[in-house]
């Protein structure tokens, strides 16, 4: 039983995609290490320690298609637990987590018997024929070795990157964002929206809807540019993608949105604000303080609890898209002496994706107290969750609404166009894209005359981006969109 478990231990599979040999060569060395007595405490650490990484590594891999980043990953934590806590509740995540400490606590408990029982020298004479006699690999090991070869290079990267974040080719230049004269502009996040949207036949709703808007927005008079842009992440971490655009550079983990934060380097808002503009944030998805939005360049915030919404949240979503843009189209009209430069984070489309809303009237949304909850979908998110069909379906609609929301916000604005880059984030979880790639696709709506300064970009006129049109890196926007935006003709 002792040797059972401790090679089921080293059997756990390194990653969902990595296949467990049926013989753990490990397992006949590490039974003759445990006749040592003096070696059992280093032997239980090792399996514990071996055992977890395994687990971080499946864990992040199911949800953002990457290895596990021992380094840069433990920030995402808290923010694991505010997701949960949205959705399920705080007393489910506890009573969750507990379950889960108190069956390490036995595992370790388990391994430790096994290390300390007599006879295993015998039993390690067995395991070493069943190698010869089965396939076996040395799975263990090699995740491990490969494991310590992704930190190196990791932390490698991250000097690359603190050194590429001390040279920005903007600073010091005149006339950034002139070629927008005093025409407002936004660029707006639909959360998880990706090229899976137009990839995969499960999604086929989403194509119409872009269309639909684009014939809308030609007849108004607006001009439209859509491409494809190769995001940093796949399946979470938003400000990631976010932070990639606005800096020029290629925030991929938590190390290097920290070593950006602490560097010198401008984002698209910096530059806005010294070429005349007031850069400004609305971010329903921020419920706590938020102290990097000075450092992201933004001199205004309105997160969650300063959008003045009245209405139901939608489980972890606080507020619908369409209430959003609503703050935001009031914002753009207001009377201001500066134009804004906007960053839109729209989440209605974020994860669990339940309840999906209809739009209301325009006219009705006021203070969001329409969106009392009447006539919603009542389903919880672990009854959606429950079946990866009804995840799937629930992820379109979603991005359904959202694309609705945000081509009727356009359109509302085509009397006094603002230049609006809408583009998404990141795909969804791959589960849900049915698909391993990182593209999503982006939007350029405006008047004719400022999307004319796009045109030497390639990228395809009206809403539907070319399926062959190459993606670009998602940090090579900010310095091609200031050239095009710049002084020049």
């Amino acid at each position: 039983m002792a040797a059972a478990l401790l090679g089921a231990i080293l059997a756990v599979p390194a990653r969902p995609v990595w296949p467990a040999a049926v013989v753990p060569l490990e397992l006949p060395v590490l039974l003759m290490l445990a006749l040592v007595p003096v070696l059992r405490p280093l032997l239980l650490g090792a399996l514990i320690l071996s055992l977890l990484v395994k687990l971080a590594d499946i864990g992040i891999f199911a949800a953002f298609h990457r290895p596990a980043d021992l380094i840069a990953d433990w920030p995402l934590l808290p923010a694991a637990w505010q997701l949960g806590a949205a959705n399920l509740g705080a007393g489910r995540m506890s009573v969750g987590i507990a379950a889960v400490l108190a069956l390490l606590i036995v595992l370790a408990l388990a391994i430790r018997w096994s290390v300390r029982q007599r006879g295993l020298g015998w039993v390690a004479a067995l395991a070493a024929v069943a190698a010869l006699l089965f396939p076996a690999a040395a799975d263990t090991s090699r995740f491990l070795a490969a494991k310590a070869t992704e930190t190196r290079a990791a932390l490698a990267s991250r000097t690359e990157f603190r050194t590429a974040a001390l040279r920005d080719p903007f600073d010091g230049r005149a006339g950034n964002l002139a070629g927008l004269g005093a025409t407002d502009a936004a660029i707006i996040f639909v959360e998880s929206y990706g090229r899976t949207s137009f990839d995969t036949p499960l999604y086929a709703e989403h194509p119409p809807i872009l269309r639909d808007i684009e014939g809308r927005a030609r007849a108004a008079g607006l001009a439209m540019r859509s491409g494809w842009l190769t995001s940093p992440i796949s399946g979470g971490q938003s400000w990631l993608a976010q932070t990639t655009l606005v800096s020029g550079l290629h925030v991929s983990d938590q190390g290097r949105y920290r070593a950006l934060l602490a560097s010198p380097r401008r984002t698209l808002f910096d530059l806005a604000e010294a070429g005349g503009r007031h850069p400004v944030a609305f971010a329903p998805a921020i419920t706590m303080a938020w102290p990097e939005a000075p450092l992201l360049g933004f001199r205004e915030v309105l997160a969650a609890a300063d959008m003045g919404y009245r209405g139901r949240p939608l489980n972890w979503v606080t507020m619908p898209d369409q209430y959003t843009l609503s703050v935001v189209e009031r914002r753009l009209r207001a009377p201001h002496d500066r134009p804004i430069f906007a960053q839109v984070a729209l989440i209605s489309s974020h994860a669990p994706w339940v309840p999906v809303i209809d739009p209301v009237p325009w006219a009705d949304v006021g203070d969001g107290a329409v969106f009392d909850g009447a006539g919603w979908d009542t389903r919880t998110p672990e009854e959606v969750w429950a079946n990866p069909d009804t995840i799937r379906a629930q992820y379109a609609a979603s991005i359904a609404y959202s694309l609705k929301i945000v081509g009727d916000f356009a359109l509302r604005q085509a009397d006094n166009p603002p230049l609006l880059v809408i583009l998404g984030d990141h795909q969804p979880a791959n589960f849900v894209a049915q698909m391993d790639n990182r593209d999503v696709p982006v939007h350029i709506i405006g008047a004719p005359e400022l999307i004319r300064r796009f045109d030497g970009w390639g990228w395809a006129d009206g809403m539907i981006p070319d399926p062959a049109l190459p993606a670009w890196p998602m940090e090579a926007f900010r310095d091609r969109f200031l050239t095009a935006l710049g002084d020049g003709p």
